[in-house]
């Protein structure tokens, strides 16, 4: 009896933080509602609001689970963020874009990025590719969190702008084009098409600005070294990395470059695997961990051709 007077208090305590949490969550809404009559100089006010926002929904989605194992009868509630989200999107307007490329091009771009593509993940923008065009040129962009890579297209800018679309749906309806010049053009309402020739296809995108950032990374520690080297050596040592360890350090490869040479180390407690090589130019000292799969996708990007290089930057968080 006891127990279930404890029960009785946990479950009355659970629908009143969620009723408090509503009332909040309503207050938000008339906070869009006030926001949509103002000008677009309220989107640093909107982005605060969107982390409170996501708090809030985190924070309910607990209580629903308590109140659910505790109460089989409770009635859940269905609110979602991206139904806030959604509203917000409206009220980020962005210019036009348009751009003007290869379908060549534009294929080998996505199946270099695609590889940074989170497959699973809570957060919808990081199963995106970021397509900017801007004064750097056409780049297209992918961001896990832990692997981010970029790559640049040839192309013609004939109005600047941004924006985000699903990599999956994207590539798909990439690889689906003929041969020939791709014209790619958003509006206002992330809404893109895709033509070439004959085909069109029609996409709804997000807002380029939900994007993570790219982290910048400082240029004075630099080497440069073959990139045929670079990925045998990254496929000889990467099989002694641990999968799954609470020493987060053994899921990764080290890397050392000490007096004009580059080693790479892999262990998982019971074997390590060492690779050294030489440099053709001095370098400062540096040493960095890079996760395992990162590791893995770098090597299945550089290419077996002896005579190309590739520039590796050494920051203080990235490389």
């Amino acid at each position: 009896d006891n127990n279930e007077k404890d029960l009785e208090k946990d479950v009355l305590y659970l629908k009143q933080e969620i009723k408090e949490i509503s009332t909040k969550l309503k207050e938000y809404e008339n906070f869009i509602d006030i926001l949509k009559k103002k000008n677009n100089e309220q989107e640093t006010i909107i982005a605060n609001k969107d982390k409170e926002i996501l708090d809030l929904i985190i924070k309910i989605g607990t209580y629903e689970k308590s109140v659910k194992n505790n109460e089989p009868k409770q009635e859940q509630l269905n609110i979602s963020y991206e139904n806030y989200k959604n509203a917000n999107d409206n009220l980020k307007k962005e210019k036009i874009m348009k751009i003007i490329c290869e379908t060549k091009g534009l294929v080998n771009a996505l199946n270099s990025v695609i590889k940074a593509v989170s497959t699973k993940t809570v957060l919808p923008i990081l199963e995106c590719v970021l397509i900017e065009a801007g004064d750097n040129g056409i780049t297209l962009t992918s961001n896990n969190m832990e692997l981010c890579i970029k790559a640049r297209i040839d192309g013609e800018i004939q109005e600047k702008g941004i924006i985000a679309l699903n990599a999956r749906t994207f590539d798909n309806m990439v690889k689906s084009l003929p041969d020939g010049i791709v014209t790619i053009s958003s509006n206002e309402s992330f809404n893109t098409m895709i033509s070439c020739e004959k085909t069109k296809f029609n996409i709804c995108g997000q807002s380029g600005n939900d994007f993570p950032a790219v982290p910048e990374v400082e240029r004075e520690n630099r080497i440069t070294i073959n990139q045929k080297m670079l990925k045998d050596m990254i496929r000889q040592t990467l099989f002694s990395i641990a999968p799954n360890s609470q020493n987060k350090a053994m899921t990764g490869e080290y890397i050392e470059i000490r007096h004009g040479s580059i080693r790479i180390t892999a262990l998982d407690g019971h074997r390590i695997a060492i690779r050294e090589g030489c440099l053709d130019q001095e370098c400062p000292d540096n040493n960095i961990i890079i996760p395992g799969n990162t590791m893995l996708e770098v090597g299945r990007i550089l290419s077996n051709d002896e005579v190309r290089f590739v520039t590796v930057y050494f920051g203080k968080n990235h490389a």
